[in-house]
């Protein structure tokens, strides 16, 4: 168990895979390790620690808080509880897709549609909703985490105008770029995160590097450096389901979680107390439930938890999990109160951001809209009960997670209204139920399993 935390600075988190369709497992085990495991995080670490020596201080005091946030939270993330009604975080993220929408991905082309699978499966990996959720083996289950959050296209550019979150950027292939260069084309970092799409991550000529992330502070937050690279042709159903889930590892870079295999058997490992030391990077499954193998040559801890998406196993469809220390981890650093990741969820950014609506945020004539769902999660049927109290023309709404309308009706002007909301043929999800009038906005969140 690893217990310790350490004040190292780390900086870039890089995940570079072959296809597993296109090689076996036997012949990424013959390649040499760079073949299949190459990390940017050295260099990352040492140009940025050369251009901002101030982060170093910096790191170490936000870690210091997190590790406290954790011994204040041991009931952060078990599984199944505490889901609220909004997710504790909705984060507005856009999506920069350079060579725009006729530029191709190595043969493959990024859509709106592959970017909203893109985020209809990260959002199920964080919240617990994958499929397979329930396949983890038997002795990971009881640390399963469940994260309260949801990944959101933003509908308002920094402008003000609406926009459908996807930036298509036409005179840029996006190919080889460094750190600092996507500054020009990023959307403020304190309002929204900042994704692109390109192909050639380090202009290598290499189709198999999948992404990398810069991981958010002060100074690279401020100057519009922080972000996550992806390469388009592992976005969304572009690749398999499984693989698609590599998205998700990078975003939890994104709130500070480090690979499971950091610093191999040596403590603090990956600064997270209930993920089991590993000695290496992992290139196999789980066969089953009950199997015995992987193994780590670790001490004590043999069996692996390669279902999880802070390994490298996503390229042989392992992932499944996040572990409850490493949820509350990522709660603690979008609780850090500086301009990295706090301010993204706050109300008043995703009003900003075009995710909440103004009206009705704060209700006028002591207007009151209660609303009502149960069972909630569901099977996809859910019962519906509003009261208003104030005479207007009031609107049902339900939406997914990706801003689109999935049902609309006009409700009775006031009183009680009972309903039941059909979303059976919807994909499993998050789903937002909200009534809108003039007077007021209310706005709860449903859960399909």
């Amino acid at each position: 168990m690893k217990t310790k935390f350490t004040t190292l600075l780390f900086l870039v988190a890089s995940f570079a895979s072959q296809n597993v369709n296109s090689q076996t497992l036997e012949q990424l085990k013959a390649l040499p390790p760079e073949g299949y495991n190459s990390c940017g995080f050295d260099e990352g670490r040492a140009i940025f620690e050369k251009n901002h020596p101030e982060a170093i201080k910096e790191n170490e005091a936000r870690e210091k808080f997190v590790q406290q946030y954790i011994l204040d939270h041991p009931n952060e993330s078990s599984y199944n509880s505490g889901r609220s009604v909004l997710p504790k975080y909705r984060i507005p993220v856009v999506f920069h897709v350079y060579g725009g929408a006729s530029h191709t991905f190595w043969g493959l082309t990024v859509t709106k549609a592959k970017i909203d699978s893109a985020l209809v499966y990260v959002n199920k990996d964080f919240n617990g909703l994958n499929d397979d959720f329930n396949s983890v083996h038997n002795n990971f289950k009881t640390i399963r985490g469940t994260m309260d959050i949801s990944f959101e296209l933003a509908l308002k550019k920094p402008n003000g105008t609406v926009t459908d979150g996807v930036d298509w950027i036409t005179t840029k292939t996006g190919a080889g770029y460094a750190p600092n260069s996507v500054a020009a084309d990023a959307w403020d970092n304190k309002k929204y995160y900042n994704i692109y799409i390109v192909a050639d991550l380090y202009n290598d000529g290499s189709s198999t590097n999948s992404g990398y992330t810069l991981y958010p502070n002060v100074a690279n937050t401020n100057n519009n450096e922080a972000k996550t690279v992806y390469n388009g042709q592992y976005l969304g159903s572009n690749t398999s389901k499984e693989f698609a889930s590599t998205l998700s590892h990078e975003l939890a870079h994104a709130f500070f979680l480090l690979h499971t295999f950091e610093n191999g058997c040596n403590s603090p490992g990956d600064n997270v107390s209930d993920t089991p030391p590993v000695s290496n990077n992992n290139l196999q499954c789980h066969s089953s439930p009950t199997s015995t193998a992987p193994t780590s040559t670790c001490t004590g801890t043999p069996l692996v938890n390669v279902e999880n998406y802070m390994d490298y196993s996503g390229r042989f469809s392992c992932y499944k999990m996040f572990t409850k220390g490493q949820i509350t981890r990522m709660d603690g650093y979008l609780n850090v109160n500086d301009v990295t990741l706090k301010p993204l969820w706050q109300q008043s950014n995703l009003i900003t951001t075009g995710i909440l609506s103004s009206v009705g945020i704060n209700l006028v004539n002591d207007a009151v809209i209660e609303i009502n769902v149960f069972p909630n999660p569901s099977n996809g049927i859910f019962q519906l009960n509003v009261n208003t109290n104030k005479q207007d023309n009031y609107t049902l709404e339900v939406k997914d997670v990706l801003g689109r309308v999935i049902y609309s009706s006009a409700l009775v002007s006031s009183g009680n209204y009972k309903t039941t909301i059909d979303l059976q043929e919807q994909p499993t999800g998050i789903y937002f139920v909200s009534v809108s009038s003039s007077n007021g906005n209310r706005v709860i969140k449903v859960v399909k399993e």
